[in-house]
């Protein structure tokens, strides 16, 4: 397959994760990109970077090459990371896919309350449960389009558990305003109980391109909080070298008051064979099993029940080594069974095999838009041909077919249909509609009729009937049954009433 893979804000290529600091969003798209790459995928990238580069198997794009047709065409799958960009250029993927770590409320995603905007979007990777349901309930986007999928870890960085762990090392690896500030209130408390405590801090807001002024404006008063006694507080490293941290840790302590959507420093965590505790609050729920590895705390980390109960999770932990073994080899076992980029690109490759053999609506309606008819015919028959004839693709091939003005095609697939399903009205209709395009009302009449019979109320056959009776001069016939359209109160409705309309003043005019 060849896939597509769009980015604005944060510039970076495949090697930045080695270098610096970076975003979970950001860092999951490389990894992601690589991972379908070594799967045997045409990928490429298209972000803020500033020229073409090869990254291992993935080749790098300025967001600005989209106008140039030759990166755009023959796209089987376009993911479009926290970015609309995709919707500003004239291009036809097969599937288009909006995927975000963002939560329903967070101004990224604002403009999926928009139906025009969301409704482009084919479907929606959404990295946990919580996410998901929050979407749909928020954003008005239409389950059936959710690809549940999650975070991952970068396997190679955690393969290798050194010898040396600390079993009394805390350490903190997000962001300041997710639960340090809590964090560092509680901490004397840990240590006052178990002096040899020391707690690690790799926090601060590089991983979204702050300059060192802009973050200690914002989060400075929380990063004087570090200081005392067993305290560390680090630069923000680049995840290989934040791997070696963690898994010379013991327990990751992140009193989370931030609605995480799924939460890649926990997962990284457990990777390293590092128990979590944390906080029973959105996806967090999902990434960390309670007990197993790691504990999560109910209530807000704001308040004095919750901070009691973290403490004496905490305080277990660096007590009971043999506690901390099973946790510990529970989680990372947990980590590399769920949530490698392996496992979960390969998921992702099933999906799109699977979804990209039927050719979606948005798929349809560009060939619909533009009139190129004959490709969207060639594409259906060759689904078709492929053994995904779905009754849908049925229909549309024998459509098609009429559209083309290739009549007896269009009889035989509507035919097919009709042996597999007898009762299929849409089928009669449109069977019958063949016929009476090559002229055989009776056996048209015969087909709405039918269809009628097992379906009274389909608007569709009424419309059709009574037209034929319309044009065979039937004009009695045709404004009853043109009546009974109008009667059922559907789309035809209006139509109907034109023609009611039409054919009553008609009879009043006749002398």
């Amino acid at each position: 397959m060849r896939i597509v893979f769009f980015s604005e804000g944060i510039p970076f290529t495949g090697d930045t994760v080695f270098n610096r600091c970076l975003g979970g969003m950001e860092s999951s798209l490389i990894y992601m990109a690589q991972a379908l790459a070594d799967r045997g995928h045409d990928v490429s990238v298209f972000n803020s970077c500033v020229k073409q580069y090869v990254c291992g198997k993935v080749t790098y794009y300025p967001i600005d090459f989209l106008t140039r047709w030759e990166h755009i065409q023959n796209i089987d799958v376009a993911v479009s990371c926290r970015t609309f960009a995709p919707l500003r250029v004239a291009f036809n993927p097969k599937l288009l896919v909006y995927w975000t770590g963002d939560a329903w409320n967070q101004p990224f995603v604002e403009p999926l309350k928009n139906p025009d905007i969301r409704d482009r979007f084919d479907f929606f990777a959404l990295k946990s449960q919580w996410q998901t349901q929050t979407f749909v309930s928020h954003l008005g986007i239409c389950p059936e389009k959710c690809m549940v999928t999650r975070n991952g870890f970068y396997a190679p960085y955690y393969r290798e558990i050194p010898p040396g762990r600390n079993r009394f090392r805390l350490i903190y690896t997000s962001t300041p305003y997710r639960g340090l500030d809590v964090l560092l209130d509680m901490f004397p408390n840990i240590k006052e109980t178990v002096p040899q405590a020391e707690l690690h801090l790799f926090s601060s807001m590089k991983v979204y391109n702050y300059t060192d002024d802009d973050d200690k404006k914002l989060f400075g008063h929380i990063y004087d909080k570090s200081n005392q006694p067993g305290v560390y507080l680090h630069e923000s490293i680049p995840q290989p070298e934040l791997a070696k941290e963690l898994m010379r840790s013991a327990v990751m302590v992140y009193p989370n008051h931030f609605e995480e959507t799924s939460c890649v420093a926990a997962i990284e965590a457990q990777a390293a064979g590092v128990p979590v505790v944390t906080s029973a609050l959105a996806a967090l729920r999902e990434t960390v099993e309670h007990g197993k590895s790691g504990f999560l705390i109910p209530s807000d980390s704001r308040l004095p029940e919750y901070k009691e109960l973290f403490i004496e999770k905490v305080l277990a932990l660096l007590r009971d080594e043999h506690l901390l073994d099973e946790m510990s080899r529970y989680a990372r076992e947990r980590a590399f069974s769920l949530y490698t980029w392996e496992k979960i690109s390969a998921e992702w490759e099933q999906f799109f095999a699977e979804k990209i053999v039927y050719p979606c609506q948005r798929y349809i309606n560009w060939f619909v838009k533009t009139g190129d008819y004959k490709k969207l015919l060639a594409i259906t028959e060759e689904t078709i041909q492929q053994g995904h004839g779905s009754r849908d693709m049925m229909l549309l091939a024998g459509s098609l077919y009429v559209k083309l003005n290739k009549l007896d095609k269009a009889e035989l697939i509507f035919k097919e249909l009709l042996r597999n399903e007898p009762q299929n009205v849409e089928a009669l209709c449109r069977l019958g509609e063949t016929r009476r395009l090559r002229g055989e009302e009776f056996e048209a009449i015969q087909c709405f009729r039918q269809a009628l019979d097992i379906a009274p109320s389909y608007e569709h056959a009424w419309f059709q009937l009574a037209g034929i009776y319309e044009a065979k001069g039937y004009l009695r016939k045709a404004l009853a049954t043109y009546r009974q359209c109008f009667d059922l109160n559907t789309e035809y409705s209006g139509f109907a009433g034109q023609k009611i309309r039409q054919i009553t003043e008609a009879m009043q005019a006749k002398p």
